[in-house]
C-alpha cells in the first residue's frame, strides 16, 4: 500500500501506519510511504490507515485508509476419522469443519452420491458442517465424504465497451471460488471461448478475460461471462459496440484550374451511422476555417470544399482530415492555378557571325503561368508587312533560336508567343473492347494525335460501368503512358459494360473517348435441359426440351422463347446428308455444293468446251447438272440445258464471235439446284493468266483477323474465280517462306476481304494473288509488317510427360506448342516462360496422379493439355497392420493374427510381414518372425518361454524396407506348465533319527506355485524346510542296498509332494538319499545323500 503525503519542511514529516487502530511496525519501506504485506493471510485482513504529521508543529495530522480483504481457499479444521463403528439405532456424529474466505459450504456424499437431507430425514448437516445420522441402520454402512466448496463469484465483471472495426478489445472477467471456476464466454447461445472451445479471433486469457482480435462488425452484441464449479454458477454480461472504421472513400484529387474559375475538392466519407464525423481542411499544414474566411471558401456538410475565383494564392497542398470516435483519416491533393504566361522579356536579335542571311534570337524566360511551357511560336514581319508564323515549334529550353534563309537588305521584326501545357484536347483513338472471360474484358486504344496531346502524356484514365443502368462508374488509373491496353477483371458474368478512356498530362485530364460497349462472356448454365429429343426436319437437327426455371436458362442454341411450352434451337454446322448418333439419325438431303474445277478448252469463234468435276459436298444423290450461258449482263439471252449426273463436260455452240459470255454450272439433287460455279469468257479470245492485285492496305487489326483492301489486277480476259492471300508468319524477311492463309472464291468483284484464323500476338506480312480458269497470277507487292493483338493461348503445352522423382514428388516436363499464340507464357507456379519442367512435391507415396499443364499470357489462360499419369516411388509403410490380436495356444507358443495395412499407408507393394516380440520389461533386444507374401495374415510363434508375458507388434515391409510397427503393442502370456526343480537344497541339521532339508523355489516356476503335497507322518514341513524322523520299528543306521527292481532291503520310503509332485525321497542305500522330483509330463529330480550316524 502506498501513501504519498507532502508537507513543509519535508524533513520533519512523519508517516504512521495502523491496522484496525493498532500501529504497524513491520513492512514499512521508502521512508514510510509504502507498507508491504508479504504472504498475506486471513489474519492480515482489516482496515489500514496511514497518518502524516509534522513533528514539533501545531499543524493537525492528515490520514487516509483502505480495507484489505484476503481470500483463502477452503481448509479443513476438523476432518472425519478414517473408520467409525457404531451400534444399531444409535445417533452418530461424523465431524467435519472447514474455514476459508469467504466461508466455504460443506457438502456430504455417501458412496459418491450426494446426500439429500430432504429425501433422507435421518441425515442432518449440523451448523458447523458435521453430519448427524439418527437411528443407525445396516444400510448406512458405506463411505462418507466431506467436501468444502466456495461457490464461484465474479469479482470484476465485464463492462460495456466499444471498439473500431479491425482493432482489438478485451472484455474483463475476474472470478473467485473453490474449486477454481471454469470460465465460459458466450454471445447469445454461441460459445466463443472456454476450456475446450476456442473460435478464431476469440482468445480466453489466463485471467478469465476475453480477447477479441481483430473485431468485426458482426461481433457487436451482448457477451456473457459464465463462471462455474461444482458449487454453482455466476454470470455477468456486457454489450460490445463495434463501430465501422471511418474512411475517406472519395478523396480529393490533384487539380489544375484556370485563374478565376472554381475549384472543388471532394472529401466523401464512409462511417458508422451511429458515429458523427467532423471534417477539417488544411492548406500546406495550416488549418483553414471556411466559415471565417471570405465568401470565396465554402464547405458543404459532406466535407466538400469549394474555392471560387481562384488565384495564385490558392496554390498549395490541401489536406482533408476526418475525426470521429470510429477512427480518423486524412487525404491530400495539390491545387494548381494556371494563368496566361508572361511574354518573353529582353528579346535580342543579332546577325550571325558564322552564317550569312542568319539571325540569332535570344530572350529571357519569364513567369510560365504555373504551367510548364511546351513550345514558343516565332512570328515575323518583313518591312512592316502583316505578322506571319515563321517557326511554330520552338523548344522552351534553351531560350534562343537561329533564324536562317533571310533575304539581304530587308528589315525584319520578330515576336514570340509562349504556349503553356494544357490537358489533351482530343480523346484516345481506336478504342476497342473484347470479352476475354466471363468476368473480364480487354480494352485497347491508341494515344491521341500528337498535335493534340498538348504536352507529354503521363497516363490514362479508364471509366467503366454497367451499360444502361443508373449506377456509379468505376475508375482505373494507368500511370504508364506507353501502356495502351488494360484487362478489366472481377466483372459480372454475361453483363454488358460501357467503357471510356481519357489521356492526361501535367495540366490535367483530357476529354473522354466515345463509349464502347462489350459483354463479358457467358457462364455455364446451372440447370441442364430436360426431356431432350431430336428429329431431322431438313439438313439441320431440331432440338427440343422442357423449359426449366426461366432465370437459369442462360445459354441456348437460339434465343429462348419463354412464351412457348417447348424451346427450339438449331444445331448448325453439321455435315449434310450425314448420320449423327444421338439415336440413329440421318440429316435430310439438301442441295449440293459448287462443282469443282470449272475450265474452258477448244475456244472458237462460235463454240467452246466446258469441263467440271463432281461437287466436293454432294449432300445427297446427284440427279444431274444444269449448265447455262448468257451474254455478259444480258439475262434475256440466257440458254439453259440439263445434263445427266454422269456428264462432266459440254460443248457450248451458237455463240457470237468476239462476245463476252457468262457461263454457269451447278449440280442437282432431289432437293433442287446447288451452288453455281460461274466464269466469264470471250468467244474466240482464249483467256490468259491474270495479273497481281495492287494497292493493298490493312485495317481492323484484331487478335485473329485483319481486313485487306486491294485493287484487282489484270483479269486475263475472264472473271476472277478465287482470291488467295499468302503471309509470312512470325519471322519476316525476304528469304522467309510465304504460306497460304486465306482464300475467297466466287467473288470476282471483291475489293476487300477479312482474313481470319490468324494467330494472336504474331507478326504478319501479306501478299495476294488472283486466280481465273487459266491459273494463278504472280504475287502482289508485300504489305507492311503488322502484329495481331493479344489473346489467351489457344494451344496447350505439348509432349507433357510425368516421371517419378521421389516418394513424395513427381517430375513434370513439357514442350511449348509453337502452333499456338506467340504471346509470352506466364504462370502462377512457373514464372519463367522458358521453363520446360517442374517438380511437384509434397505428394503421397506410391500414388498415381493425373497432371495437366496450361499456358497463360497477359490476356488470359489457354486450354489444358491432355492428362498424363504418373506414380510416386515406393516407400516403407507409414503404419502397421490393423486389428492385431494374439492368442496363447500352449505354454511355449502364441498364435498372432492381423489385418491389412490401410490402403493410403501402404506406400508400395507389400512383400510380407514381420512379427516383432519380446518379453515385457526385459532389456533383451526384440526378436522377429518373418512372413513372406502379402496373403498370409497369421503366424504361430513357437519356442517361447513358459508362462511369460510378451509384447507383440506386427509390421509390413516393401522392397524399400520395414514400415512402422503396429501400435500399441499387444500383450499376451503363454500358458502355464509344470514347474522346474527346486534349487539350493541344503541339510543344515542331521541327527541320528532325523534330518532337516532346506531348498529354494524353482528358477523356472512356469506358472504360479500352488503349494506342496502332504509329507509322511514322520516328517515336519515348515516353509521350505523339512525335518525327517526315523519311523517306529526301524533302527538306524539303515543298512539297505538298492536293487535294480526298485525294492530295498531293510530300507524305508518317504515322499514329499508339491502341486502334482511324485516321490521325492527314497531309502535305497546306506544312508538316506532325499530326492525332489517334478510332477506332470517331466521327470526332473534333485537328490541329496545323508549318511547314517551313530
Amino acid at each position: 500500500m502506498e501513501c504519498i503525503a507532502n508537507a513543509r519542511p519535508l524533513v520533519k514529516m512523519s508517516i504512521t501506519w495502523r491496522k484496525d487502530g493498532v500501529v504497524v511496525a513491520t513492512g514499512i519501506r521508502d521512508f514510510g510511504r509504502r507498507l508491504v504485506v508479504s504472504l498475506p493471510s486471513v489474519s492480515d485482513s482489516g482496515h489500514y490507515e496511514c497518518e502524516a504529521s509534522l513533528r514539533g508543529g501545531a499543524v493537525s495530522s492528515v490520514s487516509a485508509g483502505a480495507y484489505l480483504h484476503v481470500l483463502e481457499h477452503p481448509i479443513f479444521v476438523k476432518e472425519p476419522p478414517a473408520h467409525i463403528s457404531a451400534e444399531m439405532e444409535k445417533v452418530v456424529d461424523i465431524p467435519c469443519q472447514a474455514r476459508g474466505s469467504p466461508q466455504p459450504d460443506v457438502v456430504w456424499y455417501k458412496d459418491a452420491v450426494p446426500i439429500s437431507p430432504v429425501k433422507i430425514p435421518r441425515y442432518r448437516v449440523l451448523a458447523g458442517g458435521s453430519l448427524q445420522i439418527n437411528g443407525l441402520l445396516p444400510d448406512d454402512t458405506g463411505m462418507f465424504q466431506c467436501f468444502a466448496r466456495i461457490a464461484p463469484n465474479i469479482t470484476a465483471g465485464p463492462s460495456d465497451s466499444a471498439v473500431i472495426d479491425g482493432m482489438s478489445v478485451i472484455m474483463h472477467c475476474e472470478t473467485s471460488g473453490a474449486p477454481r471456476p471454469a470460465i465460459t464466454w458466450q454471445k447469445g447461445e454461441r460459445v466463443l471461448a472456454s476450456g475446450s472451445v476456442q473460435l478464431p479471433r476469440f482468445t480466453l486469457l489466463e485471467s478469465g478475460s476475453l480477447l477479441v482480435s481483430p473485431a468485426h462488425l458482426s461481433d457487436a452484441g451482448s457477451y456473457t461471462c459464465m463462471a462455474s464449479n461444482s458449487r454453482g454458477i455466476d454470470e455477468a454480461a456486457a454489450d460490445l459496440v463495434v463501430w465501422a472504421r471511418t474512411r475517406i472513400t472519395r478523396p480529393p484529387q490533384d487539380q489544375s484550374v484556370i485563374k478565376g474559375t472554381k475549384a472543388v475538392m471532394s472529401c466523401g466519407v464512409t462511417h458508422d451511422p451511429s458515429v458523427s464525423v467532423r471534417h477539417s481542411w488544411e492548406k500546406s499544414g495550416a488549418l483553414m476555417d471556411p466559415t471565417a474566411s471570405s465568401t470565396r471558401l465554402r464547405q458543404d456538410p459532406d466535407g466538400t470544399l469549394h474555392i471560387s475565383q481562384t488565384w495564385s494564392g490558392d496554390i498549395g497542398t490541401y489536406t482533408c482530415r476526418v475525426t470521429s470516435v470510429g477512427g480518423n483519416d486524412s487525404r491530400s491533393a495539390h491545387l494548381r492555378v494556371r494563368q496566361l504566361p508572361h511574354a518573353p522579356e529582353n528579346p535580342l536579335a543579332a546577325l550571325s557571325a558564322a552564317e550569312r542571311r542568319t539571325v540569332n534570337l535570344t530572350w529571357a524566360p519569364t513567369f510560365d503561368g504555373n504551367s510548364p511551357l511546351i513550345r514558343y511560336i516565332l512570328e515575323v514581319s518583313e518591312n512592316n508587312a502583316p505578322w506571319s508564323v515563321l517557326l511554330a515549334n520552338i523548344e522552351p529550353d534553351p531560350p534562343g533560336v537561329t533564324v536562317g534563309g533571310l533575304i539581304p537588305a530587308r528589315s525584319y521584326q520578330f515576336r514570340l508567343l509562349s504556349l503553356p501545357e494544357e490537358p489533351p484536347s482530343a480523346p484516345p483513338q481506336t478504342v476497342i473492347a473484347s470479352g476475354r472471360t466471363n468476368q473480364s474484358i480487354m480494352i485497347q486504344w491508341q494515344p491521341p494525335p500528337e498535335s493534340q496531346q498538348n504536352g507529354p502524356l503521363q497516363g490514362y484514365v479508364i471509366r467503366y460501368c454497367l451499360s444502361g443502368l443508373p449506377v456509379d462508374c468505376q475508375m482505373k488509373n494507368i500511370t504508364n503512358p506507353e501502356q495502351t491496353n488494360l484487362l478489366l477483371e472481377d466483372l459480372i458474368i454475361w453483363t454488358n459494360y460501357e467503357m471510356e478512356v481519357a489521356a492526361y498530362n501535367g495540366a490535367g485530364r483530357g476529354v473522354y473517348s466515345h463509349k464502347v460497349t462489350e459483354w463479358t462472356l457467358q457462364g455455364v448454365p446451372t440447370v441442364p435441359p430436360g426431356n431432350v429429343h431430336a428429329e431431322a426436319v431438313n439438313s439441320t437437327t431440331l432440338l427440343a426440351w422442357e423449359p426449366g426455371r426461366q432465370d437459369q436458362v442462360t445459354v441456348v442454341a437460339s434465343r429462348p422463347n419463354f412464351q412457348d411450352t417447348v424451346h427450339v434451337g438449331y444445331v448448325c454446322g453439321l455435315k449434310k446428308y450425314t448420320e449423327y448418333y444421338l439415336s440413329r439419325l440421318r440429316t435430310h438431303e439438301d442441295i449440293p455444293g459448287a462443282v469443282g474445277h470449272l475450265s474452258f478448252t477448244d475456244i472458237l469463234d462460235t463454240s467452246l468446251k466446258v469441263s467440271w468435276k463432281e461437287p466436293q459436298e454432294k449432300n445427297g444423290l446427284l440427279t444431274g447438272y444444269r449448265i447455262s450461258w448468257e451474254e455478259f449482263n444480258r439475262t434475256n439471252t440466257r440458254v439453259t440445258h440439263y445434263l445427266p449426273n454422269l456428264t462432266q463436260d459440254y460443248r457450248v455452240t451458237g455463240l457470237t464471235a468476239l462476245t463476252t459470255y457468262t457461263i454457269q454450272v451447278a449440280g442437282m439433287t432431289s432437293k433442287g439446284q446447288g451452288a453455281l460455279s460461274s466464269s466469264t469468257i470471250s468467244s474466240g479470245v482464249p483467256p490468259e493468266m491474270p495479273g497481281p492485285p495492287t494497292n493493298m492496305a490493312i485495317s481492323n487489326i484484331g487478335p485473329r483477323s485483319v481486313t485487306l483492301q486491294f485493287k484487282p489486277g489484270y483479269d486475263g480476259k475472264t472473271s476472277i474465280s478465287r482470291w488467295r492471300v499468302e503471309a509470312q508468319v512470325g519471322v519476316i524477311g525476304e528469304s522467309e517462306e510465304w504460306l497460304l492463309v486465306h482464300q475467297l472464291a466466287n467473288e470476282p468483284d471483291a475489293r476487300s476481304m477479312e482474313v481470319t484464323d490468324l494467330n494472336p500476338y504474331t507478326f504478319y506480312r501479306f501478299r495476294m494473288r488472283q486466280v481465273n480458269i487459266v491459273g494463278t497470277s504472280p504475287a502482289s507487292q508485300p504489305s507492311r509488317k503488322i502484329q495481331t493483338l493479344q489473346a489467351p493461348p489457344d494451344a496447350s503445352p505439348a509432349n507433357v510427360t510425368l516421371r517419378t522423382a521421389s516418394e513424395t514428388s513427381l517430375w513434370l516436363r513439357w514442350v511449348y506448342s509453337r502452333t499456338g499464340t506467340k504471346g509470352g507464357v506466364l504462370s502462377h507456379l512457373i514464372m519463367d516462360r522458358l521453363e520446360r519442367e517442374f517438380t511437384v512435391e509434397d505428394l503421397e507415396e506410391w500414388t498415381q496422379y493425373e497432371v495437366r499443364v496450361q499456358a497463360l499470357n497477359g490476356i488470359g489462360a489457354g486450354p489444358w493439355s491432355p492428362a498424363v499419369r504418373g506414380r510416386t516411388r515406393e516407400s516403407v509403410p507409414s503404419c502397421g497392420p490393423a486389428n492385431v490380436s494374439a492368442f496363447a495356444t500352449t505354454s511355449s507358443s502364441v498364435l498372432v493374427r492381423w489385418g491389412d495395412v490401410p490402403q493410403p499407408d501402404r506406400n508400395g507393394l507389400i512383400l510380407g510381414y514381420k512379427v516383432v516380440y519380446k518379453e515385457k520389461d526385459s532389456d533383451r533386444p526384440p526378436r522377429s518372425w518373418a512372413v513372406e507374401g502379402n496373403t498370409s495374415h497369421s503366424v504361430q510363434l513357437s519356442t517361447l518361454g513358459k508362462y511369460v508375458l510378451y509384447e507383440i507388434q506386427v509390421l509390413a515391409f516393401t522392397r524399400i524396407g520395414d514400415g512402422r510397427s503396429s501400435s500399441p503393442p499387444i500383450l499376451e502370456r503363454t500358458l502355464d506348465d509344470v514347474p522346474g526343480p527346486p534349487v539350493g537344497i541344503l541339510f543344515p541339521e542331521v541327527r541320528t533319527t532325523s534330518v532337516r532339508l532346506i531348498w529354494q523355489p524353482p528358477a523356472q516356476p512356469n506358472g504360479i506355485i500352488l503349494g506342496r503335497g502332504d509329507p509322511p507322518p514322520s516328517a515336519e514341513l515348515s516353509g521350505t524346510q523339512l525335518s525327517v524322523r526315523q519311523p517306529a520299528g526301524l533302527h538306524a543306521p539303515a543298512q539297505s542296498v538298492g536293487r535294480s527292481d526298485g525294492q530295498t532291503d531293510g530300507g524305508w520310503d518317504m515322499g514329499i509332494w508339491d502341486s502334482g509332485m511324485g516321490l521325492l525321497a527314497r531309502g535305497s542305500e546306506p544312508g538316506l538319499r532325499l530326492c525332489s522330483a517334478a510332477s506332470g509330463g517331466g521327470s526332473s529330480t534333485v537328490c541329496g545323500l545323508v549318511s547314517a550316524l551313530d
